[in-house]
């Protein structure tokens, strides 16, 4: 039996997608992105904590007007 492992390559690709969204569109909340991307929200929400471990974002927590806690994401400057 092998192991499926992603392409490094692909991850890689899709962060710095991810990245230039976050740069382009500060306090972008991740459902936005992954909207706006074509990906699913659990694999934005991954690669994000990738680049928060790198400390190429931010993320603060906050609630939209129903009261339903967002991840909104800024890079670093």
């Amino acid at each position: 039996m092998t192991a499926h492992f992603p392409d490094p390559s692909k991850s890689e690709q899709t962060r710095t997608r991810i990245l230039a969204r976050v740069i382009e569109e500060p306090g972008c909340p991740t459902l936005e992105l992954s909207d706006d991307l074509g990906l699913s929200e659990a694999s934005v929400r991954k690669h994000l904590l990738v680049l928060l471990a790198l400390g190429l974002v931010t993320t603060r927590e906050v609630r939209n007007r129903r009261g339903v806690r967002l991840a909104i994401w800024r890079a670093v400057t």
